[in-house]
């Protein structure tokens, strides 16, 4: 926009100094025509402004459960993570997101009852799909398959919004109890801000959905009932090390594709 205004000054001084029938007042015009093609006047490309359009991420689950890392009743040769499933939606201020699906001190829904138990999605897509119809979510996403190798990744992609900036990752830790580790965050560059991250990353938090008491990964089934509510995973799991809940098990990678 500076270049713009600048040749526009040099032009209005110009204009005082050369005839209208003179050839080099056509040459000047061209300059000018062309010097607003190039530089692309009346935009000002390094202010960030807000998407107006949904932009897709690529969700990244990177495990690092393993035997060495993790020791303590670690299922040696039948580890998983559950397919995981993200929802974009929007914040949670107090309204009905699916935040709640993870949110400390709720009662787990049925559907996030089966999927921490045995890494079921089906009903807790449906739950989660609710959202979307009710305009709260954006998306509803998940990979094609269960992460087997506990120190490996798998990519899949989810859709994000200027309103819908919020996204809630989840994956199921297999076999356990009821156990499940997720993560929520803004994809907002700052809290006042429109303008979406490029990447975001965080370890996951572990959580108990408080439907089965057992106590270890290869307990028997055990069915708490009445169901407790969703808690932080206690510090009696063997997942559960000296940094307390935010546990290094795995990461979730959020990356924005059209860039």
């Amino acid at each position: 926009m500076f270049i713009c205004t600048y040749v526009f000054c040099i032009f209005l001084e110009l204009k005082t100094k050369i005839s209208y029938s003179e050839p080099s007042f056509f040459h000047l015009i061209g300059l000018w025509l062309l010097v607003i093609s190039i530089s692309g006047c009346g935009d000002d490309g390094d202010e960030a402004t807000p998407s107006t359009e949904p932009l897709v991420y690529t969700v990244r689950l990177v495990g690092e459960w393993t035997a060495s890392k993790f020791p303590t009743d670690y299922p040696d040769g039948i580890a998983m993570f559950s397919t995981p499933i993200a929802i974009s939606h929007i914040a949670d201020v107090g309204e009905n997101t699916p935040v709640n699906f993870i949110r400390e001190g709720n009662t787990a829904s049925d559907g996030m009852q089966e999927y921490a138990e045995i890494g079921n999605l089906f009903r807790l897509t449906q739950e989660a799909q609710g959202y979307v119809n009710s305009g709260v979510a954006l998306q509803v996403a998940m990979a094609d398959k269960p992460l087997t190798e506990v120190d490996g990744s798998l990519t899949f992609e989810i859709t994000v919004s200027e309103k819908h900036h919020v996204v809630t990752l989840i994956t199921g830790l297999q076999p356990s109890p009821d156990w499940f580790a997720s993560v929520t965050f803004s994809l907002r560059e700052s809290a006042d801000g429109f303008a979406l991250a490029q990447q975001k990353s965080s370890f996951v938090y572990l959580f108990d959905a408080g439907t089965d008491s057992g106590v270890s990964f290869l307990s028997g089934n055990n069915p708490t009932n009445p169901k407790a509510n969703v808690r932080s995973l206690p510090a009696s799991a063997p997942l559960v090390t000296s940094t307390g809940n935010t546990s290094e098990v795995a990461r979730f990678v959020v990356s924005r594709k059209n860039i």
